[in-house]
């Protein structure tokens, strides 16, 4: 059963949506470039955690996409590993892996609303059905490309965009202080078991 759209949302192919990408790797003139290939994504937080600096005369041969802030990158190796992620500001003009299809925004598309469309379970699950080979398995850009997005009007994005923020800044905030409330059942834990060996925990029986 097909749900919906709401007034004003369309369903379009990524490729309508993202802009070409260019292929002509670091500018010769520069000495060293930074570098994002699949190890510099933090597959779990869906971030670029570091970029290599590699030089210019010694570039690898799959370093061909100039990227610009706000380019999503998006694995078509092993796509279940799920090394997606948003290009920041700091990273406008290096250069990325061709093991990476570049998903560049157009004006109809919030960058974080494409970001988080693609890094859906959904999304995924439906790029991961179309990988081929072993060694190791991957899809084509055009398999990324071709998929169909819902597409909300630019302020409804936008609005949306906000409130996955604030959702997920709650999450995060749950999750530390779940870590924190671990910790100091691990330090009481070893409370009790400091004072059972030392016979603390029995003196008053």
């Amino acid at each position: 059963m097909t749900t919906a759209l709401p007034p004003g949302w369309a369903k379009v192919e990524l490729s309508t949506v993202c802009l070409p990408v260019s292929q002509q790797g670091p500018d010769k003139a520069t000495e060293t470039f930074r570098y994002v290939d699949l190890s510099a994504i933090d597959n779990k937080a869906k971030r670029i955690e570091q970029a290599t600096t590699v030089a210019t005369s010694s570039a690898p041969s799959r370093a061909k996409q100039v990227l610009k802030a706000g380019d999503v990158v998006f694995s078509t190796v092993r796509v279940y590993l799920e090394n997606i992620a948003l290009v920041p500001p700091e990273l406008d003009g290096e250069i990325a892996s061709s093991a990476f299809c570049v998903l560049r925004p157009g004006s109809a598309v919030d960058p974080k609303y494409l970001y988080y469309f693609v890094t859906s379970r959904r999304f995924v699950q439906s790029v991961n059905d179309l990988q081929r080979g072993n060694s190791p398995p991957s899809v084509q850009d055009g398999d990324v490309h071709n998929r169909v997005m819902p597409l909300a009007p630019k302020n409804e994005q936008v609005r949306i965009v906000s409130k996955i923020d604030e959702l997920f800044s709650r999450i995060d905030e749950g999750e530390r202080a779940l870590e924190q409330a671990q910790k100091l059942v691990e330090r009481y834990r070893h409370s009790v078991l400091k004072a059972a060996v030392t016979g603390e925990l029995t003196r008053e029986w």
